[in-house]
């Protein structure tokens, strides 16, 4: 038997095959596809999860969230003035707010899926008035009445369930980080909109319970001393205007709707634990 080579066709040229070229267009053509779905999943489940039930997130942050029992003195009192703002931010009834008070130097609060809002003791330690933190609280409460957290943890999953498609480990990776308690806050990201509505919620909270503004502005103020390098870079691509944009709103939002910019401010009354690290 004799074994020969076939004569291949004239137009044939082998050094015109390229394997990894083609692999790496299909790759890309794969990853592309997949940003598109994801982008769609993320935007519809951004729309449909606000829709679910307020019960349904209560019900499934119930065993994730339990009060602190070592600092339940300042949860309770946090939660005193939650209810004021949330009587006159006119919740409905079935939004039942939790407040939680954490031992951690951060300066912030952010409010997750539930009706659950977290405050630090960097930034209550840090604030000049009860004026100032009720405007935070407001803010917080302000995203749970617009259901803010369950979009955006609708936006997380999809985008979660999208990845896990081309990397199981990875998109388990982002569900874990949406459904676990320390991911929450991370996660709790807004757009310029969604901010400027919860901003103007809550000034209208703080004016009803105060009668003024005052504070409002001195919290912007303290976040700007307290977090320098949040200032930076283009406003454009921020979720937050800069404190000084924020701080001159409340000024223009207490003229138009003609109310006092400032007012007899009211002391914070919450007892802090020492700091952590000290006893």
């Amino acid at each position: 038997m004799k074994l020969e080579n076939p004569a291949q066709p004239e137009q044939y040229d082998p050094a015109t095959e390229q394997p990894v070229r083609e692999m790496l267009i299909l790759l890309g053509g794969v990853l592309v596809i997949s940003l598109v779905v994801a982008l769609v999943l993320a935007y519809f489940a951004g729309m449909l999860a606000p829709r679910l039930p307020f019960a349904v997130e209560r019900d499934f942050m119930a065993a994730r969230m339990p009060v602190d029992p070592r600092f339940a003195a300042q949860s309770a009192g946090l939660q005193q003035l939650a209810d004021r703002l949330g009587a006159a931010l006119d919740l409905p009834a079935e939004m039942k707010l939790t407040l939680h008070y954490s031992h951690d130097m951060t300066v912030n609060a952010y409010a997750t899926l539930g009706g659950h809002i977290v405050v630090f003791r960097g930034l209550v330690s840090r604030v000049t008035s009860e004026n100032a933190l009720a405007a935070v609280i407001a803010h917080e409460i302000a995203h749970i009445r617009h259901r803010h957290p369950a979009a955006a943890a609708g936006r997380g999953i999809a985008i979660g369930l999208t990845i896990s498609i081309l990397s199981s480990a990875l998109g388990n990776t982002v569900a874990e980080r949406v459904m676990g308690t320390t991911g929450m806050g991370v996660l709790m990201n807004y757009s310029r909109d969604q901010e400027t509505a919860a901003d103007d919620d809550a000034l209208r909270a703080v004016a009803k319970v105060y009668g003024h503004l005052g504070g409002a502005a001195d919290l912007f103020e303290t976040l700007k001393k307290s977090q320098p390098e949040s200032e930076g870079g283009f406003e454009i691509f921020r979720s937050h205007p800069f404190s000084e944009r924020r701080i001159e709103h409340v000024r223009e939002f207490a003229a138009r709707h003609g109310i006092p910019a400032e007012g007899p401010l009211t002391p914070v009354t919450l007892a802090l634990p020492a700091p952590p690290g000290k006893h």
